[in-house]
């Protein structure tokens, strides 16, 4: 799968929110490059636990996509996200 149909597929989960959490990479091969702010933001608002659970999920891209995919957590991440990028609070 390649890094635009990824976006895509966490677009279908999560919602067009993905799409705000950074800058798109259209010309090259559409990924979103997440700028280190919004990952900080991110994890500041994790507990302890979920961030220990959330470390080893990056260990492996498979699992974290998957973990992605089933956590309330992320979905709520995401649209917090989205919406603060865009303006939108």
């Amino acid at each position: 799968m390649s890094p635009g149909e990824e976006v895509e597929r966490l677009a279908g989960i999560f919602g067009p929110a993905v799409r705000n959490i950074g800058a798109t990479n259209r010309a090259a091969s559409g990924s979103v490059e997440i700028p280190m702010a919004n990952i900080i933001e991110a994890v500041q608002g994790l507990d302890v636990r979920a961030l220990t659970e959330a470390v080893q999920e990056l260990k492996s891209p498979e699992a974290f996509t998957s973990m992605l995919g089933s956590s309330s957590a992320a979905r709520s991440t995401v649209s917090a996200q989205g919406r603060s990028v865009s303006g939108v609070e």
